[in-house]
């Protein structure tokens, strides 16, 4: 085997080869301890790409999440409002029919229409106070678009019909609700009637409403675990694979020790051939011309 003193191809392959498993070995590092598989551009460029997108459009689907749950939160207080509404209707029917009776006299009548204005009141503060995100929901001009995509054009409108006493077909102030007079009282249900099916088509809009945000929100969640999943694929470390990778570069590692430190033995071997020659050539004459000169005297 030819030694050389200049380049040791032996040598620089064996350098080599553990510089890559040091590098390879920090990476195995790198990866298991921040749970990440690529942790810069030069782990995978194509992938990190990717991911990022991925990134985000899960964190806007996120926020478009919670635009939908917000409006259908919005939405479900309309509802509770309407239904109060037709609560509230419903005991004005109930106490017209009291007053229809001829068995009601007119101080009972003078009763019942006040406490009818009582409730005409609460139809009325309901129409003009119910608000959620600083806007009034029932006086018949809430009208909003609602983003509910991680991309623009991504969203649905949202329009709610107005509860006021006049929208309700009620009259002005609720004039049209009156028990005072049997009359009057008949004249009321009538109104009454009227109105509770305008509430009732309400609530219906209102309840479609709810189904579509509802039906969005859940697939909100779906797609977003879906680019979760393709993202995690991409970016997380595989614990079990990059073990075995670690323990695999680990023992390549400790051979390129070994075989350096064999490598490097050689240069011991060419020392002692150097000392070899030496011996033989020149210190070895000069001592046995020595012994001579000490032989002749």
């Amino acid at each position: 085997m030819a030694i050389s003193i200049n380049n040791s191809a032996n040598l620089l392959m064996i350098q080599q080869a553990l510089a890559n498993a040091n590098n390879a070995l920090s990476k195995n590092f790198q990866r298991l301890s921040s749970g990440v598989k690529i942790n810069s551009a030069g782990d995978g460029s194509s992938a990190l790409a990717t991911a990022m997108r991925l990134s985000t459009q899960v964190s806007g689907m996120d926020m478009a999440t919670k635009n939908a749950n917000d409006a259908l939160s919005l939405v479900q207080v309309a509802d509770t409002a309407l239904s109060e509404t037709a609560g509230a209707l419903q005991q004005v029917r109930n106490l017209a029919l009291v007053a229809t009776s001829g068995t009601a006299s007119s101080t009972d009548r003078a009763i019942l229409n006040a406490d009818v204005k009582g409730l005409i009141y609460e139809i009325s503060h309901l129409a003009t106070s119910t608000s959620t995100f600083g806007q009034t929901l029932l006086n018949g001009d809430f009208a909003i678009g609602v983003q509910v995509g991680a991309n623009p054009g991504q969203n649905v409108a949202i329009a709610l019909g107005g509860a006021s006493l006049q929208q309700l077909g009620l009259g002005v102030s609720g004039s049209k609700l009156n028990v005072s007079t049997i009359g009057s009282a008949s004249a009321a249900i009538a109104t009454v009637d009227t109105a509770l099916q305008s509430v009732s088509v309400l609530r219906a809009s209102l309840g479609t409403m709810q189904s579509r945000l509802a039906g969005i929100v859940q697939a909100l969640g779906v797609t977003s675990l879906g680019y979760n999943s393709a993202r995690s694929s991409l970016m997380d470390t595989d614990y079990a694979t990059e073990s075995a990778s670690l323990m695999r570069n680990n023992i390549q590692r400790q051979v390129s020790l070994a075989m350096l430190a064999q490598a490097n033995m050689q240069s011991q071997v060419l020392l002692k051939l150097l000392d070899s020659a030496n011996s033989s050539n020149g210190y070895g004459h000069s001592n046995s011309y020595s012994q001579n000169n000490s032989n002749s005297g």
